[in-house]
């Protein structure tokens, strides 16, 4: 069992504040001891272009935290017509985001999800996903 706190602000490795995280998990031995820290993003544009530079601004923050543990976590969702759309959106998202090089180990979550429409049977369903990136790797993410 873990104990979290919502938008909660946490030191960085020189003790200063670096801003409010949307997720903060406490120590289970000590609830004054942050260990892990997670801000959660959507993606709701085709391509990612409005929400990159937030989401690298985020990758930085996450990179200051203090805490052993710290994770990008996106929400969003693919035509399922199309299923190779969710992989090809992740590889461009990893590409844009982390460049090239090495890239963090991420877990994806998804779900299909349908419309109950009787009025548009045309409309499809959508493949809707989680995916969580660690930045920092320490005993949670190891």
């Amino acid at each position: 069992k873990w104990s979290v706190e919502v938008e909660k602000s946490s030191p960085d490795s020189e003790g200063t504040t670096t801003g409010r995280c949307d997720l903060i998990f406490l120590d289970p031995a000590d609830n004054k001891k942050h260990i892990c820290a997670i801000e959660m993003k959507t993606w709701l544009s085709a391509r990612g272009f409005p929400e990159l530079p937030k989401l690298r601004a985020d990758v930085e923050k996450l990179k200051r935290y203090a805490t052993p543990d710290t994770a990008l976590m996106i929400f969003s969702a693919n035509p399922s017509e199309r299923h190779s759309a969710t992989d090809e959106n992740l590889a461009y998202f990893e590409k844009e985001l982390f460049g090239q090089g090495m890239q963090p180990q991420r877990e994806d979550y998804r779900f299909p999800t349908f419309y109950d429409d009787l009025e548009h049977p045309d409309k499809k369903g959508f493949e809707f996903w989680i995916t969580v990136w660690p930045i920092k790797c320490g005993p949670i993410f190891s």
